[in-house]
């Protein structure tokens, strides 16, 4: 008579328990994000600059790495929070920044811009390329580099102010609502029709109920991989 019914050899073991963790979210580097300066600096004069496509914070970046820069350099940004779109909900979101005016990045420089300075903001290496990025500073030929005024400089210390605060931080928004038919578009479920439950603005995320095999079942996904159903 067999020690069980599967076999005097059967050996029992428990089967694992496996806990899903919500992977922490990711935040910018201190090095990597956005350096804010005091707009309202005495003796400071501010000047626009624009820059090629996509370069404003590595032309930032550039400017202050000058030796003995005599610059205070500023770009306004704007910031958010994303889930790669390849993964799924264990993968963390990553705060993202990005300039709030492409191609446009704002120098302050003592007592103005002279010759010297403008040398260096015009520096070119071998082959006649801006080392910065910078394709133009607003002036005139007849003026030169022109200053910003009051009423620019009051926006610009405004942009700065609400940066440093953290108001510049991009609240998600659904792009569906409670009841609406979805598709979803990540993960082994990939077209699968659902329906919205509970939308989650604070985690930018949804509950659905996933028709399966003749039942339902609930999960969470974040907003960008779920479609409204055509």
């Amino acid at each position: 008579m067999p020690a069980s019914r599967n076999g005097r050899h059967y050996d029992a073991k428990a089967t694992p328990q496996h806990d899903a963790k919500i992977a922490a979210d990711i935040p910018l580097k201190d090095e990597d994000r956005n350096k804010v300066p005091d707009i309202a600096q005495a003796g400071k004069h501010w000047y626009v600059c624009s820059t090629a496509p996509q370069r404003e914070l590595r032309a930032a970046q550039s400017l202050r790495a000058i030796e003995d820069s005599p610059f205070l350099v500023y770009v306004p940004c704007e910031f958010s929070w994303r889930r790669p779109e390849r993964g799924n909900l264990k993968l963390p979101r990553r705060e993202i920044q990005r300039p709030a005016m492409r191609s446009y990045l704002f120098v302050g420089a003592p007592g103005g811009i002279g010759d010297e300075e403008l040398a260096l903001l015009r520096d070119r290496d071998a082959e006649g390329r801006n080392r910065h990025g910078l394709t133009s500073i607003l002036g005139s030929n007849m003026r030169g580099a022109l200053p910003m005024g009051p009423v620019g400089l009051s926006w610009l210390d405004r942009m700065a102010d609400a940066e440093r605060r953290g108001a510049t931080m991009q609240a998600p928004t659904a792009p569906f609502e409670r009841g609406d038919s979805l598709r979803i578009a990540s993960g082994p479920l990939t077209g699968f029709p659902a329906r919205a439950l509970l939308i989650d603005m604070k985690a930018a995320e949804v509950v659905v109920e996933i028709s399966l095999l003749g039942s339902t079942t609930e999960a969470r996904y974040a907003f960008e991989h779920v479609h409204r159903a055509a």
